[in-house]
């Protein structure tokens, strides 16, 4: 018979134990995803996909193995655990390592625990119909809409437990506008959502980002170079909060000292007006997956810049063991900007020069935040208003002297199901043409 993912987790410590593991930890999970795929404006197939994974942790000795498989079966698993004995017994031991204690073990059961695939198929159909008419210069190149149920346990041989169970949809898109020999750069979005109760085109950035693709038709390069104001949208958002936690607050730069934030937790890095938070219950999060963290704790909401001042790191079990500092992690799922005082017209009013960016391609940020890339899906603003679309702008910017130099953050958010993010709008960017 088939095992759940407790009774995985459940058969899974008992061979680590077995074998000689002084802790364990192991986390499973299976679902299933019944997938709608688009074409050429119809369905063209319906699948079901079948998923399981388990993540297995062994120490001895303070040495760790790991292994993951994707089969759930006790011979398969046998054979993990018997691999993750044999990598430990070739590691550097680590006063660090170990498996979470228990704190407040818990179930969750969240979202559509059936599913409604007639009512995504009829917003399926419907967000084409939408699309083609009032966007009618737009291709979607490529539509997925899916419902998946999952089932997630995670426990350790120290008597951690959690279970999660719950249901979810979600869709993501291509496209780009076509007319004549002109096209537009391709763009891309998706959203979750715990019920087809709305029309897809109205989620998060959606129906803004398939605006911006038909009245892009026709783009221009900036003038020269110049120093100016991005603003960075809902859409964009990420690449601000992916280098704050990469590069500062996180495991990895502050373990090897590389983060230029090491020492400052109580002391200002941001603008008065900037907080980010981890808030797991946030209105308008989709609950499903985001209630506990990769090593085994509860997520809780947490300040981790308030007001300007960085409150706290975002640190796991084992990078708050190797720096001495307080383990505080959350997870990227749960991290917000919170939406500010200004509304956003009266933000790109007060703008003289800059640019309003949907995207960024670039390499990643270096250790200190600098950053250069290419703005995509992006339009010029001058003299308080956005003008017209550009192409091949780049644009060179410091993140972490960025967040000082915030010209304001807009009270209204865009929702992907990930949770409210505003638009920010930041001071000292240089922006080039060719």
């Amino acid at each position: 018979m088939e095992m759940n993912s407790k009774e995985i987790c459940l058969y899974t410590l008992e061979a680590l134990k077995r074998a000689g593991a002084d802790m364990a930890a192991v986390r499973a999970y299976k679902s299933k995803a019944d997938e709608l795929n688009v074409q050429a404006k119809e369905v063209r197939l319906l699948r079901t996909v079948f998923s399981t994974g388990i993540a297995i942790k062994a120490v001895k000795d303070q040495k760790k193995g790991t292994i993951s498989i994707n089969k759930a079966e006790k011979e398969e698993i046998d054979t993990a655990v018997a691999a993750c004995m044999e990598a430990l017994e070739g590691a550097t031991p680590d006063e660090a390592e170990g498996v979470a204690e228990v704190t407040e073990n818990a179930n969750f059961v969240s979202g559509d625990p059936e599913g409604d695939l007639e009512a995504l198929y009829d917003r399926v159909r419907e967000f084409i119909g939408q699309v083609e008419d009032k966007y009618p210069k737009v291709v979607l190149e490529e539509l997925v809409a899916e419902y998946i149920h999952q089932e997630l346990c995670y426990m350790t041989s120290t008597g951690v437990e959690y279970n999660e169970e719950g249901g979810l949809y979600g869709f993501s898109t291509t496209f780009s506008a076509h007319e004549g020999e002109k096209g537009s750069s391709f763009n891309y979005y998706g959203a979750r959502f715990e019920r087809p109760d709305k029309p897809l085109l109205s989620l998060g950035m959606t129906e803004e980002l398939i605006r911006e693709s038909q009245e892009s038709l026709e783009t221009g390069s900036v003038d020269g170079k110049f120093e100016g104001t991005i603003v960075l949208t809902p859409a964009s958002i990420d690449n601000l909060i992916g280098t704050i936690i990469s590069n500062f607050i996180s495991d990895t730069p502050l373990m090897d000292g590389t983060s230029i934030w090491k020492n400052a937790k109580g002391t200002r890095v941001a603008s008065e007006c900037f907080n980010l938070v981890i808030d797991p219950e946030a209105e308008g999060i989709v609950p499903v997956g985001t209630h506990i963290t990769s090593d085994g704790y509860p997520i809780h909401k947490l300040d981790l810049i308030r007001n300007g001042v960085l409150r706290n790191f975002m640190l796991s079990r084992y990078g708050a063991k190797k720096t001495g500092m307080v383990r505080t992690y959350g997870s990227a799922a749960n991290i917000l900007v919170l939406p500010g005082e200004d509304a956003l017209s009266d933000i790109i009013g007060s703008i003289e020069k800059g640019i309003y960016v949907q995207r960024l391609s670039g390499g990643s940020p270096s250790a200190t935040g600098e950053f250069s890339g290419v703005a995509k899906n992006s339009f010029l603003i001058e003299n308080g208003k956005i003008t017209r679309p550009v192409s091949e702008t780049m644009v060179s910017m410091n993140m972490a002297e960025m967040i000082k130099n915030i010209r304001g953050i807009s009270r209204e958010t865009a929702n992907d199901g990930m949770g409210p993010q505003p638009w920010i709008a930041m001071d000292g960017v240089t922006i080039s043409g060719k």
